[in-house]
């Protein structure tokens, strides 16, 4: 009995995890960088050309 109920727990708790980010991005929206005050030169070039 013990072993159910800690089961039962443990995917509760672990539904409440996985779909906290989902309920914050369709509340806020995603985040975008409007005033290039995120971003630089050098990232930009990693991102785009060594990275991948």
């Amino acid at each position: 009995m013990k072993r159910k109920v800690t089961a039962l727990l443990t995917a509760l708790l672990l539904t409440l995890t996985l779909c906290a980010p989902t309920l914050a991005w369709t509340e806020y929206g995603a985040i975008y960088d409007e005033t290039d005050a995120l971003g630089s030169d050098e990232l930009s070039d990693l991102g785009q050309y060594t990275l991948p």
